[in-house]
């Protein structure tokens, strides 16, 4: 890989490089595709879904995030870089009404900064999926990626060290949730009901609300940037992602919904601890 020709960016959010994949099937809230955002000067790397690959809907997508993510923070973006594909070329013109100069690489040569990034995402949702005692529907593809993409802002990098990529662009600490923090992707817990859904239920059933019960199961799918510190939980019965209060994580080897059950390599390796701290068994080898 050839060095790079143009300064470093001086602030956080002022070079945002991006990539967009078509999703293997359309994501359970109707998402087709799949934005990769990355900033060059924190290494703050994003996941954003999009409702199709037409240019309207590819520019809200990423206005809606430049404004949430950065302008809200006071960062300015400045430049964007791309590939240099059909519909990025017709965007030129709605980046520029909002003073981002988009630039795209040459025909045939991918945008390299965004493709590095996308390998170790490629990499660590392969972990995640493996440590799953299931088979994910692939229609949460998209809140695996999101989640993972969330994970690598916590870990410094080459760029944001000593701090992380959230600390550098958000200026703080990341707040957690108290009961339960680092709750894995893909996690079954038992979670609050709502008391809408319930007085529904009651008057389906012709029950008391107060005998309907105040609990559900739900598949953690990642966190919840409206509500800092919650977390989103899919639904099966109403096949909706929303966030959720966590009542209790049930068991690591729980399969929800009649999904399809699935050997995965990590916990079976799991269960053959290695102890490092203890005397070898065996005989160190004699000079022969």
């Amino acid at each position: 890989m050839s060095p790079s020709q143009t300064p470093p960016a001086p602030s956080p959010g002022n070079t945002l490089c991006f990539d967009i994949s078509r999703l293997p099937v359309n994501s359970i809230n109707g998402f087709t595709h799949e934005i990769r955002v990355v900033c060059e000067n924190a290494g703050y790397f994003s996941v954003i879904p999009a409702k199709s690959a037409s240019c309207k809907d590819l520019f809200i997508a990423m206005h809606d995030y430049i404004a949430t993510t950065y302008n809200a923070r006071s960062h300015r973006v400045e430049t964007a870089h791309a590939d240099a594909e059909g519909v990025m070329k017709s965007m030129q013109a709605n980046f520029g009404s909002i003073g981002i100069v988009l630039t795209l690489s040459p025909p045939g040569q991918h945008a390299q900064r965004i493709e590095r990034y996308t390998e170790t995402l490629y990499q660590r949702s392969r972990s995640t999926l493996d440590a799953l005692p299931y088979i994910l529907p692939p229609e949460f593809i998209l809140y695996l990626h999101i989640s993972v993409a969330v994970a690598m802002t916590l870990t410094p990098n080459s760029v944001s060290a000593p701090h992380t990529p959230y600390e550098k662009l958000h200026r703080r600490r990341k707040v957690f949730h108290k009961k339960c923090p680092f709750l894995p992707f893909g996690t079954v817990c038992s979670v609050g009901k709502g008391e809408v859904k319930r007085r529904r239920e009651a008057k389906e059933m012709h029950y008391h609300v107060q005998d309907v019960a105040k609990s559900e199961i739900g598949v953690c799918v990642g966190e919840s940037s409206v509500f800092p510190g919650a977390y989103l939980f899919y639904i099966d019965s109403t096949r909706q992602i929303v966030p959720r209060r966590v009542l209790q994580v049930l068991h690591a080897d729980t399969v929800p919904f009649n999904w399809k059950p699935k050997p995965s390599m990590t916990r079976m390796l799991q269960q053959f601890p290695v102890d490092l701290v203890s005397p070898s068994p065996f005989v160190p080898n004699d000079r022969v």
